[in-house]
């Protein structure tokens, strides 16, 4: 703090506290404080606020005072014992006032539920709900990725479709000609698959035309082209042209311990069609 008038001012003090020393100051500022109300505030603590600012202004008990560029000790009288009637700065500081920025340190951890400081609270994240698992729990039966062969009607052309498919880079695709057959398209050789802890058939399926409930069929079998299917799974009903994922219930899946052939089967007469399949998966969940 810059001195006025060789004396400096330390907060929390009666003014005249700081004067004590000075032989004829202290005289004078006794005579002032005879003065009367105007000379108040010499006789009371002061309190000082930064402002965060340059300036530090001191707030008397009574009024404030405001003393800027006036650095004389006769000055400062004059404006205390009512001479100069605006109010006056008591104290400038002449240098910037640096306050460092808080660092963040454990306090972040308090715990305001209870008013004390923890330094390491504990963590609870309560165990979070979880729905459709079984949907999620699923092995591949077939990925349709080249022609079935197994077994392919007389009247029915099966190649791989590498350009109208769901999943990989192709579907396996039946063609049915006017003349085919009810019963079965094509089959297809699997590895032996246990689907005993299963309860659906999922698949990507599509028709060229409409297929009413009843009309088209997965089998799936334990014995070579599904010449006696372990599960007949009705497809239900598929809008012409359009790619829709069916979920099928086992009937049995008691009975699905070692599937080996996979087909597709025709229940009613569609006349010429097409048909396509892609990515046949056993899942727990619908």
């Amino acid at each position: 703090m810059r001195p006025i008038g060789g004396f400096s001012l330390i907060p929390k003090r009666k003014l005249s506290d700081q004067f004590q020393s000075g032989g004829l100051v202290k005289q004078i500022v006794e005579t002032i404080k005879l003065g009367g109300e105007q000379a108040d505030y010499l006789k009371h603590d002061y309190e000082y606020d930064s402002g965060w600012g340059r300036d530090l202004k001191l707030y008397p008990k009574r009024k404030l005072v405001d003393l800027s560029g006036m650095n004389n000790l006769a000055v400062l009288i004059q404006h205390i014992v009512g001479m100069i009637p605006e109010p006056i700065t008591i104290l400038k500081i002449w240098h910037d006032l640096a306050i460092p920025l808080p660092k963040i340190s454990l306090a972040v951890a308090e715990d305001h539920s209870g008013g004390a400081f923890t330094a390491t609270p504990s963590l609870t994240i309560p165990a979070p709900s979880v729905t459709g698992v079984a949907a999620l729990s699923w092995v591949l039966v077939e990925d349709c990725e080249d022609a079935w062969s197994e077994y392919v009607q007389a009247n029915v052309t099966s190649t791989a479709d590498g350009a109208d498919y769901q999943i990989g880079s192709a579907s396996a695709k039946m063609a049915a000609g006017t003349d085919a057959a009810v019963g079965r398209l094509a089959t297809e050789d699997i590895t032996s698959a246990n689907l005993t802890s299963y309860n659906y058939l999922r698949a990507w399926v599509k028709s060229s035309v409409t297929i009413t409930s009843g009309d088209i069929a997965i089998l799936l079998d334990d014995h070579a082209e599904c010449v006696s299917p372990t599960e007949d799974l009705n497809m239900g009903d598929l809008v012409a042209n359009t790619w829709t994922q069916v979920s099928l219930a086992f009937d049995t899946p008691a009975n699905l311990g070692a599937i080996i052939s996979i087909g597709i089967d025709m229940k009613n007469d569609k006349g010429a069609f097409n048909f396509w399949i892609d990515q046949v998966r056993a899942t727990e969940g619908e």
